[in-house]
Formats: structure tokens, sequence, C-alpha cells
């Protein structure tokens, strides 16, 4: 059997796989993805530009979708702007960045996942989610809604709703996304 050390790819400082599949530089601070042979096809990108003003959850994200450990998702989000994934799976990292977003981070794609962005001022389509024009006399029951259907905490439910008109659960698919109008509109409120 060949072993091949690995090795950071700006400083060359020597990298221990053990560690996991995306990792930080102890040298440099490059964030590195370790893993199968290289693609063929150029692979898209999620960048974390600001962690906004709910560090927590930015956190919890990033290590549903990376399997790093708190320490290391923690690192990351204070050496922001950083690089927190690579893939070929454009629709991986579009959930990805979707999650993100819900975080109210900031965030930005490149590459294959870049096609798939839903320009938050205008109506989804093809599922996408709700376009929520406004709230309606029952704030409440569409609170309750978006944090049932989104699993969202209450206090980020309470916000993504008073910011109205915005586009709610853009990451869900066409079903979730027809339940979720219907919801809202059950709810009393304005959706398109």
């Amino acid at each position: 059997m060949n072993v091949t050390e690995l090795r950071c790819t700006s400083c060359l400082a020597p990298i221990d796989p053990s560690h996991g599949p995306i990792q930080r530089c102890i040298y440099c601070g490059t964030t590195l993805t370790i893993g199968g042979a290289p693609s063929a096809a150029a692979p898209g990108t999620v960048r974390l530009d600001d962690c906004g003003p709910n560090k927590i959850q930015v956190m919890k994200v990033i290590r549903e979708y990376t399997g790093l450990g708190l320490k290391e998702a923690k690192d990351l989000t204070e050496s922001t702007p950083c690089v927190l994934m690579e893939s070929d799976d454009a629709h991986r990292l579009e959930r990805f960045r979707a999650d993100l977003a819900l975080a109210r981070a900031r965030v930005t794609t490149s590459g294959k996942s870049a096609a798939f962005r839903s320009a938050p001022a205008s109506a989804p389509s093809r599922g996408g989610g709700a376009f929520l024009e406004d709230i309606g006399p029952n704030k409440i029951m569409v609170i309750k809604v978006v944090y049932d259907t989104l699993r969202l905490g209450l206090k980020e439910s309470k916000d993504l709703v008073e910011r109205a008109p915005c586009v709610i659960g853009e990451h869900l698919d066409a079903d979730a996304s027809a339940r979720l109008r219907e919801a809202l509109r059950a709810a009393g409120a304005g959706v398109r």
C-alpha cells in the first residue's frame, strides 16, 4: 500500500487526515478539504462572509453539514471570511447556503451551487418556499407556522416573520413549499 503524506496547499505544512474531512491549517489558517479523488468538474463553494447576530445557530449549521467539532466550528466563525465547504454536489451546497442564510449569516456561493440561488426580493420559483407579503392580523399563528415548519428557534421564527416582505423556506422542495404557503394562508398571512 502506498501512503502519501498530506500537506497544506498554501504553506506545505503536514496535515493529519484523522482530524476530519475539513480542517484549518494550524500554521497559516487555510481551510482544507480532505478526501476522495479530485473531480474533473469544478466544485462549488460556500463562503461565510459574516456570522450575523446569531453566531451559535450558524455554528450549529456548520457542524451539521461539515461534521466539525464545536471548537473547529467556533474557530471558523471567528475567522470570517472563510470557505466552509467545497463540493461537487450543488444541491447540498445550496441547502447549506440556505440554512446559513436562515440563521442570518451573510453567505456567498460560487461554482456549481451559484446557479441554484434565488433572489430574495422576488417570489420563489419551483417550490422554493413562500413569499410572505404581510403578516396579517394573527402574528402569533404565523410565527407558530414558521416555527413548526422550518424548525427554527422561537426568536428566529419571530425575527423572520417580522422581516416581511421576505422569502421563507427557500430551501424547501415543491411539496413542502406548497404546504407552507397553505399553512401561512390559513394563519391569515398574505402569501405568494
